[in-house]
């Protein structure tokens, strides 16, 4: 019997590293995960007790110890980085964000390229880093895998705009694996995902909602009411988490995916409309919501033709990945309140 590959998966206790590592189980890898400590990969295991058997956790505290990193490589047939900061509250642009992001990509393609064993490499970046936030989408251009926004490293360093930081980081970073592809030449294929905003129920350990990424912090505050009024969804599009994972997984199987950049998105979205489905589908919640119009989203053009010739997917649709992210969340506070 064939013995399983193994895919080393950086932040494998996140919010998409913790659906990605349970993908990779279903279809038969075997996983090492990159956990920033013990307790949390004790915790996933602990969460998922009959997939814990196939997976090997290496604490890493920052994904830019690259000894540390060259150790938890050896013997691993593919990489999925989905390790990066995702949070607006931060002291220090370049310490925080910049340097994190970029140091951490570029750390996984050289430990990759030192491994002939490698062949595949996966990442994670962001709608982001294709479309101009400042900007927004632009409803009279259609924008495709060949887009990157515009970001300049020394505005990023000195600005007070989180917003602009970040999503430098995703440019930056992003970047980085391509320029290391085109430059050394490595033995591996690379392919990058560049989601919007990426919603559906927590996989990963959690004691707490202020543990949660932006994204769900952000519907978090919607539907428990928190919001004193709806926010403007940082993109008007989305994608569910476990359709990213899906895709991830599928990548490193998909011969036309190599080397290949998409924009995997979805359905339109805004927190209004969101807020409006969580209403409807939970009427005993539905006080508790943020008040605000279910809205239309704007109209953008964006090519995932390409995406959708490449890959078998039939895509979740927003009102179960929002009715899962609600359910998921509402059990969460149901739990910690008989706990505590």
């Amino acid at each position: 019997m064939a013995t399983p590959p193994v895919v080393l998966v950086t932040g494998a206790t996140g919010f998409i590293g913790s659906h990605t590592v349970l993908e990779l189980i279903r279809r038969g890898y075997r996983v090492r995960g990159v956990s920033r400590s013990r307790e949390k990969s004790e915790e996933w295991n602990a969460l998922y007790p009959q997939q814990a058997t196939y997976i090997e956790w290496v604490t890493i505290s920052s994904i830019v110890d690259s000894d540390s990193l060259d150790r938890a490589s050896i013997g691993v047939d593919y990489i999925i980085h989905t390790a990066a900061p995702f949070t607006l509250d931060f002291e220090y642009n370049l310490e925080d964000m910049l340097v994190p992001s970029v140091v951490g990509t570029r750390n996984i393609m050289r430990v990759a390229s030192k491994r002939p064993r490698v062949k595949h490499v996966v990442i994670v970046s962001s709608l982001a880093a294709v479309v101009d936030y400042r900007e927004g989408l632009n409803p009279e251009r259609q924008y495709t895998p060949n887009d990157w926004a515009p970001a300049s490293w020394e505005e990023a360093a000195r600005t007070d705009d989180s917003t602009y930081v970040w999503t430098a980081s995703k440019i930056f970073a992003e970047r980085a694996a391509w320029d290391f592809l085109q430059q050394e030449k490595p033995q591996f294929f690379i392919t990058t995902f560049c989601p919007p905003v990426i919603l559906g129920p927590p996989g990963q350990p959690y004691d707490d909602f202020d543990e949660l990424n932006q994204s769900l912090q952000q519907q978090w505050s919607i539907i428990n009411g928190e919001a004193a009024a709806i926010p403007r969804a940082f993109f008007p599009a989305s994608v569910d988490v476990r359709d990213v994972a899906r895709l991830q997984v599928l990548a490193l199987s998909t011969p036309r995916a190599r080397n290949q950049r998409y924009i995997p998105i979805s359905s339109p979205f805004t927190n209004g409309h969101a807020a409006a489905i969580v209403r409807r589908g939970f009427p005993d919640q539905a006080r508790r919501v943020t008040p605000g119009p279910d809205d239309a989203p704007p109209r953008f053009q964006v090519d995932t033709s390409q995406l959708m010739r490449d890959f078998p997917i039939e895509w979740i649709p927003l009102e179960r990945t929002l009715l899962d992210l609600a359910a998921a969340l509402y059990q969460k506070e149901s739990q910690l309140q008989e706990s505590g």
